[in-house]
């Protein structure tokens, strides 16, 4: 693979273009995530990387997939619209009806002695619309109140305190060998008075973190204690590699009486992979918060966007239902009679009988295994051709994304590095300080350095993966000839 250093010309204009061209810098007060995410879709720049012959761009830390979503919801959403079976309505503020039974019975059969129902889940525009709700349900109810936000992870928690208002502070653990491991006690040094929310992400973006059962109870217990809400994403649950005893969030607040303390927000963007249909909902036992957020939603759109694909949706809690009650010892048979019984409300049931729902729930299971599959292979076909670049690697838990610390980049100014690499070879890349902290905090703190993010869900993943270690032998050897911002965000 070759890759030619730009001539000084195209880095110039690149660099006006960051000072004075649309990016101007002079003028906005950039993060380092908001930066990065600018470049990327700046038109000026793209027009320039165009004229010099780069048109493809690589993505090594993609928020969404390439692979097609499962032929079972595409052909159930072509047939709802071609019905007009939902678009032609409005639903109430928490979203349609059926799609919430059929949520809400499915989230019930993993509990013991609680059960959900449609009025403990209001839909929402995504999982980025129901955070953003949670967020000024929070600025609303308890104006005088502060966050936590468990890192390093995406940056839109501390964007929206920050947008609200909401004093906000990132809890990062940057000590050990490996960083970023859960602390309980770091985090028990942080809570204050106003401390209201505690958001983390589970499994972590980037991170992977899964959080044990003894983690989870403590903050619960903490949460109960000092009456704080828990903010729970788990928009990448449904990938984790091994599922093997690992608890769901619900079912350990559940068994330390922690219900009311408890936000969860979901979505079908990276495990449905139907990112587009802004499906999202928030579930919690807490009345108050999810009647709050309603009336926000209500005063926002008037109805979530996912009314649209109630008959996904409710397809979707049927398989997924199935899949536990066969986790708890059912055969298929009764697993698919009992859901088909307990969903007839739902037109996607209703009008399918057993067998198709069997033969749904077959392909389905081969779908996922077959996506797992597909990112595993794609993890290690990544890390082969990494194996002489990476410092250290986190473990393998979630089959989108993994962090890695990269070799060599110690003195070095990171945006620099992450520029150049973009405008030589259309490569787009995000590292640490899109998760959390400064772009001088990543690269001073001698725990932390140049940690990126690989997110195995692009065909042409693999290919910028080769090209990043093509790029960076030729930076190290000629840092001199690339382009010099000194910007340290």
């Amino acid at each position: 693979m070759k890759i030619k250093i730009p001539n000084k010309k195209y880095l110039k204009r690149a660099f006006e273009i960051l000072n004075n061209g649309d990016i101007n810098l002079k003028k906005n007060n950039y993060s380092y995530y908001s930066l990065n995410e600018t470049l990327f879709t700046s038109e000026q720049i793209q027009s320039l990387m165009e004229k010099k012959g780069i048109k493809n761009r690589l993505k090594l830390s993609s928020g969404t997939s390439d692979k097609m979503a499962f032929q079972g919801f595409i052909n159930q959403a072509k047939e709802d619209l071609e019905k007009g079976t939902y678009y032609r309505f409005y639903s109430p503020p928490k979203g349609n009806i059926n799609a919430r039974k059929a949520l809400a019975y499915a989230e019930s059969i993993k509990m013991k002695n609680v059960t959900y129902s449609s009025e403990d889940i209001c839909m929402a525009e995504g999982v980025t619309g129901a955070i953003s709700m949670v967020f000024e349900y929070i600025k609303n109810n308890y104006p005088l109140s502060s966050a936590l936000v468990i890192g390093p992870t995406y940056y839109l928690y501390t964007y929206l305190a920050n947008y609200y208002k909401i004093p906000v502070k990132e809890i990062i653990n940057t000590k050990g060998e490996i960083p970023f491991k859960f602390d309980i006690n770091l985090l028990k040094k942080n809570i204050s008075k106003s401390t209201k929310l505690i958001v983390l992400v589970r499994p972590n973006n980037p991170v992977g973190e899964i959080y044990s059962e003894k983690d989870l109870k403590e903050i619960f217990k903490i949460a109960k204690e000092k009456n704080i809400l828990i903010l729970i994403d788990e928009i990448f649950y449904d990938l984790i590699f091994n599922k093997d005893n690992i608890f769901e969030s619900d079912v350990i607040a559940e068994k330390y009486n922690a219900l009311s303390n408890l936000i969860i927000v979901k979505g079908y963007s990276k495990n449905k992979n139907l990112a587009a249909f802004r499906i999202g909902y928030i579930l919690s036992k807490n009345n108050l918060v999810i009647n709050t957020v309603a009336t926000i939603s209500e005063q926002r759109q008037c109805f979530a966007n996912a009314q649209n694909y109630t008959g996904v949706i409710c397809l979707d809690a049927s398989l997924s239902s199935i899949k536990k009650l066969i986790y708890k010892k059912y055969s298929l048979n009764e697993a698919v009679k009992k859901v088909k019984n307990d969903l007839n409300y739902a037109l996607a049931i209703n009008e399918k009988n057993e067998s198709e729902l069997k033969k749904l729930f077959s392909n389905y299971v081969k779908y996922e295994k077959n996506l797992k599959g597909y990112y595993e292979k794609t993890y290690d076909e990544a890390l082969s051709i990494l194996k002489n670049d990476i410092e250290i690697i986190l473990d393998k838990t979630v089959a989108f994304n993994t962090f890695i610390k990269i070799k060599d980049l110690e003195n070095i100014n990171y945006f620099d590095f992450c520029l150049n690499l973009f405008l030589t070879t259309g490569v787009e890349s995000q590292i640490g300080p899109c998760f959390g902290l400064t772009q001088r905090e990543w690269q001073e703190n001698k725990n932390l350095g140049f940690w990126l993010r690989l997110s195995f869900s692009r065909e042409t993943f693999l290919e910028g993966v080769k090209t990043f270690v093509e790029f960076k032998k030729l930076y190290l050897k000629n840092k001199s000839k690339f382009l010099k911002t000194g910007f340290n965000l």
